[in-house]
């Protein structure tokens, strides 16, 4: 037979009253403590002051020792209820004043039992001139309103720790039982969720939902699973669509130097279309991949100089045909924690984009630094945006049809809000646009 599910009000308020209890009981204790040992210390300072005076009078004098009580010093010792004050002068194993059977102190200072009562002593030793013996001088006194004034504030720190607690359990009980209820429970749980986090639901919840729960979580199984073979759909796509479309734009290429005049241009228009249309498909399945990426990224340390060196080396010979020269720019190393991935992408779309419409004999520039984050930075020599550049963020649009499908700057923004960070566009202010890729 299973066990039966915990009730939510229940183990609630078991666990309130338990906390009650630690809550109070520490604070009792900690009070206390503190208390008892900022009052003895202050005690133990007022005695040794006391028998201090008193030992400053002790003087020696041929074959007698004199001394005189400072009596109005022991008015420090005053505390808000009548104590008692033993005090003792001894040379040697002689009395020479005060109470002859006080206890043995060992130490400068301790705490004994004196006429049934808890005293503090403290004691200090003052040396004579040779031959002389040196005195002893031990001072007492009872404790009974140290304790009074120590328990008084643990018990007032207690009742106000009850106190200030039962207002906040009150309200924290209200609250958490409103936002805790199953249902409500649930539905936080799906609305915290991330689009691609699939997990089952592990909470313990009432037998009334447990079916409830069974059925979201085999649902959510069941997604997944066909999340993860689209996933995979669209790697393998990725390589057997972009292979036969990059040939047939070689091919196209190399047919233009073996036809005749008469059809050179319509392979010429040929081979164009060839390389839109690779460029279009590569960077379909590039955002088709992001997207179906999100929550699922692999984060982790990566020298984001190395990766920006390798884009720009597999831009070598596109930028060349173009007439472009390509630039890095930043520290040696820059070691930030990132999607590796996207952000080979994300830089892939912003040279891309920065060659070809950077002009010929331009330059294309890429500057790393790191201020609260990661900034890559990508600037042309071209003519810079034209209107808003902040449209060319969106999918599909595009100020030159002709040459892309308006699909790069979206792939990095895509990635940049993945990361909690933006893509901000803007013209240079010398000559050129300028694109800021931040990472926090």
């Amino acid at each position: 037979m299973s066990k039966p599910s915990p009730s939510i009000r229940r183990r609630l308020i078991g666990q309130l009253l338990i906390v009650f209890a630690i809550f109070v009981v520490a604070a009792y204790w900690v009070t206390r403590t503190i208390a008892l040992n900022n009052l003895q210390n202050a005690q133990d300072q007022a005695l040794l002051s006391v028998a201090q005076v008193i030992a400053d009078s002790v003087v020696a004098s041929p074959g007698d020792v004199l001394f005189e009580l400072p009596y109005p010093a022991f008015d420090v010792l005053s505390y808000q209820a009548p104590e008692s004050i033993y005090y003792q002068i001894k040379q040697g194993s002689e009395v020479l004043a005060g109470y002859e059977n006080l206890p043995r102190i060992i130490g400068d200072r301790a705490t004994q039992t004196y006429i049934d009562q808890s005293v503090r002593f403290v004691q200090l030793q003052k040396p004579l001139t040779a031959p002389q013996m040196p005195v002893t001088i031990t001072l007492g006194q009872t404790q009974d309103s140290l304790r009074y004034t120590v328990n008084s504030l643990a018990i007032r720190s207690a009742l106000y720790a009850i106190a200030g607690f039962l207002l906040i359990a009150a309200a924290a009980y209200a609250g958490v039982i409103n936002s805790l209820l199953p249902l409500r429970r649930i539905e936080k749980n799906l609305k915290n969720r991330n689009p691609e986090d699939f997990s089952p639901m592990t909470d313990s919840v009432p037998r009334e939902i447990e079916t409830l729960v069974d059925s979201l979580n085999q649902s959510m199984a069941q997604h997944k699973a066909l999340l993860d073979q689209t996933r995979q759909l669209i790697a393998q796509s990725t390589h057997q669509i972009k292979t036969p479309i990059a040939s047939l734009s070689a091919e196209a290429d190399l047919l233009l130097d073996r036809v005749p005049a008469d059809v050179r241009d319509d392979v010429s228009n040929l081979a164009v279309h060839a390389r839109q249309t690779s460029r279009l498909v590569s960077q379909l399945l590039t955002h088709a991949s992001l997207t179906y990426r999100k929550g699922s990224e692999r984060l982790r340390p990566v020298d984001v100089v190395v990766l920006a060196r390798q884009v720009l080396d597999s831009f070598e010979i596109v930028a060349e045909q173009a007439e472009v020269e390509l630039s890095l720019h930043g520290p040696a190393s820059l070691v930030h924690t990132i999607d590796p991935i996207g952000v080979r992408e994300a830089l892939v779309c912003l040279v891309d984009n920065a060659i070809k419409y950077g002009g010929r004999l331009g330059e294309v520039s890429v500057t790393l630094s790191r201020e609260t984050g990661l900034l890559i930075r990508v600037e042309d020599s071209g003519e810079g945006f034209k209107g808003d550049p902040e449209h060319l963020t969106q999918e599909f649009y595009t100020q030159h049809p002709a040459a892309g499908a308006g699909l790069g700057l979206s792939i990095a923004k895509q990635v940049a809000v993945a990361g909690a960070g933006h893509l901000k566009l803007y013209n240079s202010p010398t000559q050129g646009a300028r694109c800021d890729f931040y990472l926090p």
